[in-house]
Order: structure tokens, then sequence, then C-alpha cells
């Protein structure tokens, strides 16, 4: 090669003035200069502010890269800023060059063109650590608003070539860290097929590939536009001694001399596809009605595995009856090696990174919230909301056990947190890292139950299942979606949404002016700043012990005056106003009433060594020598066999016999399930005790007192209110 022509292509290769200085901003974290570059402002918050914060899921975690991306066809010319992507997080931030600033392109920006199908092919290099992918992708365009578009993957992933549907190699696309640049053929309805590749290699945070597993979840390892969902099929080429497991139905199998070919078919539009192969054990149950049940696992035992099957039949079945039917004939979950911390849906499966068998309402959840109804996360985490206000709601209302207390035990924390303020809930998307978890996971739930105290259970069950009936499969779900069907029924409730949905925030209130006397209570409230529109609970209660419970709204006025008519005999001892803390406000330390999360870890724990086998799952710290005091102690065992237990069931009223165990009429057997109480001891002295064998660590919520089965869901229990503390008042 002639020296003019390498010069040529080291100048060609160079990055421009524009990218070198974005790059030196970007290693700096140099936002406000970053933002100077920017053509207009945009934000809040900046598309520059991951850098300072990293994303909802650490995305950034591995710094961040300056690429330049032109389009051959057109001229323009693009930087892309690019990092390892996991899913459901921030992906790469697009800039245009113009006259030497930058024209942000929000990944939401489809430019008019989506796919709508995939028909993917994966064949794992498993010594290599990488896979060769090929999509066959059914595209439809209209308003057409450039002469290209642009497809995303995580930045691994590189194209190898592009044909259209005749085959033909297309030539004018380019990719940069993920972004690839498309020429927009004139059809409204085209198909691409696109061959790709990558080392595949980030365990416990996107997609990995071992010598023992192989998995493309919480990875984007297919084309995607503004994520708008899309249905695919995929053939899995895959070790011989190896299962796949994929999304939807599971079409075919054949396994060949040298690897397992099986092939699924995700016939629900979604936005976020879960593949894992390995050489997977598994155990199922099928049911009455038809669904099948079953865990993977190449380290659980097969018992654990059937337990973690059982505990899905009740879940499905609960939110199939109360939202939509379920369409698929298995759930299931994934245990996986190379998955991180926590679970990721895939609507008809989970993955798991361990801690399996555990009764997980949430997971499940998202194959309504996520799954027939999508989110791409862009623009909030509303979904996220839906499913942890879905599990509170399971472990409420599910009919196993004593429904009233399971309903007390299962209430969830209001509370708030210093994230609340600084978006709004509805719309706080990718762009707000970690602020838009706290508010999807946290405050959006807790606006829910809230809401679930103004409108009832019925009254939200219809306004969910209104809003799943009322979108196409392929629809993207947002908050003021939900929020028209729910004011459309309960007009009372509009200024709630203003309120919790769309304002950041929290409410600041006290009580004054407090009368209690025989026959009627009154107070009044005053908000601190602005008044927040709220179901307001207050409970009376009396020397005899008995209680009664009043809801009253509030919010309209910064101050109101609230009256209330008693029927109880006598004059009330205390008054409790928000006594469940469902409210979204400071909850103070000591209006917190006796629980048993709070104490069975921070009490030290003997266990009785005649029954080692005693709730293995709830370890504290030990002592080896029987307390003289069991006051702060964890005691478990079974009073047949440690003396001291005796009396401590008898305050709690566990009736022990043998193996059995009754409680208030229920009875359950020591070896396959267990009990839990706090024990006061008087004086403000308590001991926690513990008795039963169970195969999965209990939930007990908030109850100071549980009773659960072998697979530790609840039964019984008894949970308090708050009767000291803020917001309570005495005569």
């Amino acid at each position: 090669m002639p020296l003019w022509c390498l010069a040529s292509l080291v100048l060609a290769q160079a990055p421009s003035p524009l990218a070198q200085t974005v790059q030196r901003l970007v290693e700096a974290k140099d936002v406000p200069r970053l933002d100077a570059l920017l053509a207009a402002p945009v934000g809040p918050p900046s598309p520059f502010h991951v850098l300072l914060a990293n994303g909802a899921y650490e995305v950034g975690r591995f710094g961040w890269h300056v690429d330049e991306l032109a389009s051959p066809a057109s001229g323009s010319k693009f930087l892309v800023l690019d990092t390892a992507l996991t899913s459901e997080d921030l992906g790469e931030r697009l800039f245009e060059e113009t006259d030497g600033k930058l024209r942000y392109i929000p990944e939401a920006d489809d430019l008019g063109v989506k796919i709508v199908d995939h028909d993917l092919t994966v064949k794992f290099d498993v010594p290599n650590k990488s896979a060769r992918l090929e999509d066959m992708a059914q595209f439809a365009a209209s308003d057409a608003k450039q002469p290209y578009f642009f497809f995303r993957m995580s930045p691994q992933y590189k194209v190898n070539s592009i044909a259209d549907e005749a085959g033909k190699a297309l030539d004018g696309w380019a990719e940069a860290g993920g972004v690839v640049i498309v020429p927009r053929p004139s059809a409204d309805s085209f198909k691409l097929t696109i061959d790709y590749s990558a080392v595949v290699n980030l365990p416990r945070f996107a997609g990995a590939i071992t010598d023992k597993e192989a998995s493309l979840t919480n990875d984007y390892w297919y084309p995607m536009i503004a994520r708008h969902p899309a249905t695919y099929s995929v053939a899995v080429h895959a070790p011989r001694s190896w299962t796949a497991v994929g999304q939807g139905l599971k079409l075919s199998e054949v396994v060949n001399p040298d690897e397992r070919i099986t092939r699924f078919r995700m016939g629900l539009p979604v936005t976020y596809f879960s593949l894992s192969a390995a050489p997977y054990q598994s155990a199922s149950v099928t049911t009455s009605r038809g669904v099948r049940f079953v865990c993977w696992s190449t380290r659980m035992t097969p018992d654990a595995m059937t337990d973690q099957a059982i505990l899905y039949e009740p879940i499905i079945r609960f939110y199939g009856e109360r939202f939509e039917p379920y369409v698929f004939p298995q759930y299931g979950a994934v245990d996986s090696a190379v998955y991180g911390g926590g679970a990721l849906e895939a609507y008809s499966f989970a993955t798991y990174g361990g801690g399996l068998p555990y009764e997980d309402p949430h997971e499940p959840s998202h194959t309504w919230w996520g799954g027939y109804l999508n989110n791409t996360y862009l623009h909030s985490f509303w979904n996220e909301s839906f499913a942890d206000y879905s599990e509170g709601l399971y472990r409420r209302e599910v009919e196993i056990g004593n429904h009233e207390e399971r309903r007390r035990a299962f209430i969830s924390d209001g509370g708030t947190t210093s994230a609340f303020d600084e978006a709004a809930v509805g719309s706080a998307g990718v762009e707000y890292g970690k602020v838009a978890d706290s508010l999807g996971y946290g405050k959006g739930a807790e606006v829910l139950q809230m809401l679930e105290s103004m409108i009832g259970v019925d009254g939200m069950l219809q306004c969910m299942k209104e809003w799943l009936a009322s979108n196409p499969p392929n629809h993207e779900g947002e908050w003021g979606q939900f929020e028209a069907i729910v004011v459309k029924h309960h007009p009372d409730t509009a200024k709630f949404f203003k309120d919790w949905i769309w304002r950041p925030g929290h409410a600041k209130f006290g009580a004054d002016n407090v009368t209690l006397k025989p026959g009627a209570a009154s107070f009044r409230i005053n908000f601190d700043g602005s008044p927040y529109a709220m179901p307001l609970e207050v409970m009376v209660q009396y020397a005899d012990g008995s209680r009664e419970t009043f809801l009253r709204y509030v919010g309209e006025s910064a101050s109101q005056d609230i009256s209330l008519k008693l029927s109880g005999v006598g004059r009330p001892v205390v008054m409790s106003v928000d006594p469940w803390r469902k409210l979204i406000r400071e909850i103070h330390a000591d209006e917190r009433p006796t629980q048993l999360n709070a104490l069975i870890f921070s009490f030290e724990r003997y266990t009785d060594p005649k029954h080692p086998e005693y709730l293995t799952q709830l370890m504290a710290r030990s002592v080896d020598d029987v307390p003289s005091d069991p006051t702060g102690k964890f005691i478990v065992g079974n009073p047949e066999t440690l003396p001291m237990m005796k009396p401590l069931c008898d305050k709690v009223g566990f009736e022990v016999s043998g193996h059995e165990l009754t409680y208030k009429g229920t009875t359950v057997d020591l070896r396959n399930g267990g009990a839990l109480a706090v024990v006061d001891l008087g004086s403000g002295k308590q001991c926690v005790i513990g008795l039963g064998q169970v195969k999965v660590a209990p939930v007990f919520g908030r109850a100071r007192l549980a009773v659960f089965d072998g697979l530790g869901r609840f039964l019984r229990g008894a949970t308090d209110p708050k009767t000291s503390g803020y917001l309570t008042f005495r005569p």
C-alpha cells in the first residue's frame, strides 16, 4: 500500500475534534460542559446524568466510551456514548453532530420504524464463550422522518452482514457501540436478515456463557427499536446434553450427535427476551387446570425444585382469576448460576440468581404488568409499582389460611426516602437512574396501596382488569392510562393522582386540637406546605381492647377539622392516626409496634439440641448454653424437650402435643410446618420463640405471631396496629 494511502486511512479513522472533546469530558464526568455542547437543552435529567449516578441497575459501572457513527447513505455523522448494558436500564446515548454541537436522539424516538416480529437463530460456542446469531426481522414503517433508522443491541454484539428479503446484501449500514444505522427501504413493510455475533461474558450483570451455562437473559441480544414490544421465534443450538429454556411455547426439540436444537415461539409481544441453556435437571407439577409448573436447576435438589413448582400454582391461579386468564401452558423458574442478584421476569418463567425455593408473587405478576401490558422503562417504572402492589395484594387476599389475619399482616409500610422528592412517579424513567428505581418499586407501589384504601380491593381489581382488557397486546402502558380508568369510575381520585403520581414529594402533616370523650372524638390535620389528597385512617381503642376504625379523605385544604362519632363503650384510651402506617410520609421510630421481622435477627438464637432441624432458614447469632433468662433471645425448640418453652408457648396461645401445634383451632404438624411469636415478658422485656421444620423460609410480613405450613406460607397470625408514638393521642 502506498504511504499516502496509509496516511489517508489513519486520518480517516482518527476521532473528530468533537469526538475527542466529548471523550475527554466523559472521562472527567464533566456534565455541565457536556450539556453546553448540546444544540438544545435536554432534561432534566441531562442525557449525561448517568455519568454521575450510573443507571437504575448499575449501567455505567464499566465506564462509558465515545464512538463515531457515520451514515454512508446520507452523510450524517453521529456520536454514540456506550457502555455494557443490562435489561430495563439505560441504553446508549445517541447524538447527531450538527455545526459542532450535539443533537440528542432519545432512545424512544423510533423515526417511524418498528420491529414487529423476529425469527432468531442462536448458536452457542461454549468453549469460546460466544454466540452466533441471525435474525430475520419483520419491520413496519410509517411517517418517514429520515432516510435512515436505527436499531440497538448491547455493544458486544457486532453485525457481520445485513441482507434484504431476497437475500441481497444491504449496503449503507454502519454500527458503533451497539447502535446500527440502516438506510430506510421505501416499503411500509419489509424484512431484513441480520447476522451478528458476540463474546458473551458479563456474569451477574448481563448475558454470560460458561462451561456450565449459557444465558442471554438480562441482555439486549436481539435488535430493538425504541423498546417496542414484538413477537418472536427462536431456534437454540446448544450442547447435546443441555436443556434450553425460552419464552412462550416450546415447539420442537431435535437431538443430533453434537447438539440439541430447541425451538420456541413467543406469541405475546414483549420488550424483554430471556433465554438460558445448561445441563439443567427439572421437576414439575401439573394442576387439574392443565397448567404445568416447573423448576430448572443444576444445583437444587429434586425436592426443592418440586417445592418451587408447587409454590407457583396458587400465585398464577390468583392473578389469572383476578386480572386476565393466564395464556401459557406452563410457568417456571430458572435457577441460574450466572444471573446477578434478584430475579428477572420472562412472563412464562422467571430467572433467579439463587435462593430458591421461595414464595415469590412479584415476578409472576409481571406476566400481566410487563407482559400483557408492556413497559419500556423509558418514561416510568409503573410496572414495578404494579408488581410490588400485586405481591401485597396476593399476600393479603389469597385463600390460604385466615383471610382477615393475612390482611393485617401484609399491609406494606408507607414511609419515604429522599428520592421521592427528586422526581414524579409518572415521569421518572431510566434517565433518572436509582431515583426511578426508588419511585417505581417504592413510592408507586405505596400510592397504589393508598388508592386501595380509597376505592377498595374490588375497585382496584375492576380498574386493573379494565386497563388490561382495553389495550391491544403490543401496547406500551403508562400511568396516565390507568389514571383515566380510575378517575372515570371514581372521579374523586383526580386530585389524588395529581398529587401522588405527577408531583414529587410526600405528605408532611401533623395533628392537634385533639378531643377524646365518650361517643365523640375530634382533631385537626395541618399540612406543612401544599396539602396532599389522601385517605386518612383513624383508629380508636377502648379500655376493653375493642377498636373502631374510620376513613376520612383529606388534602383539599391545608387545615381540616375531623369529627368522629364513636359507638364504643366508654371513653377511648387511645386514638391512632394512620394506625397501619400506610401513608407516604416520614415514619417515626417510636410508632412501630412489635414485629417479628425487627427482632429475630437482632436476638441471639438458642436451639433445642433435640431439634436441630427446627427453622434452619432463620439462623441468627447463636449461643450454646440454655439461657437462664429468655429476655432478648430467640429460643427455638419444643416444650416437650425444652421445658423453658412451655410457659412461653402458653403466653402466646400455642398448644403443643408431640409433633402437633394448635393455635386458635388451626393445627400444624411441626415436621412440616411451624410457628413464631414475640413473647412479652413484662416490664418491656421480650423474647421470640420458634417451633417446627419447614422447607422454605416462612413469610410473616408485619406479624408479631405467625403459624405457617411446610412451604413457609402464612396460615394464622397476630399483627398490631400502632398504639403509641407519633400521631397517637390519649385522653
